[in-house]
């Protein structure tokens, strides 16, 4: 994962800590649900969680639920501002390459193990 820490040590939770982020099993995603290829992740001080990559398909809003995958599991959260380029728009669609944070997940993305092949899917 030193693509996410940049190669800083980083602590990461004990074995208890990891387990009590999990749920028991992954929620579905509906038809039409919206799927982003993660491109990269990184923390911003005040802002949370970063994701960047390419909506594959559907829709991202600003507010919407997400799961995001990772080799270890997943961890769900909430859209707080979605950006293209400079701009600030409420929502983005396909092919569209785009950023957006997620607060309250800094300890679960840690141990996500989060790599090329992850994905952000919003229900």
């Amino acid at each position: 994962m030193g693509w996410f820490t940049q190669g800083n040590d980083v602590k990461g939770p004990t074995p208890a800590e990891a387990e009590s982020l999990w749920d028991a099993e992954a929620p579905e995603a509906g038809l039409g649900s919206a799927t982003l290829k993660l491109m990269d992740a990184f923390q911003v001080p005040g802002s949370g969680t970063v994701f960047t990559g390419q909506v594959v398909s559907g829709t991202f809003r600003v507010g919407q639920q997400v799961i995001i995958t990772g080799k270890a599991g997943f961890a769900r959260g909430t859209i707080g501002e979605i950006s293209v380029g400079q701009d600030r728009p409420e929502s983005a669609g396909v092919d569209k390459y785009i950023s957006f944070n997620v607060a309250n997940l800094s300890l679960r993305v840690e141990i996500l193990g989060l790599d090329e092949n992850s994905t952000v899917t919003g229900l």
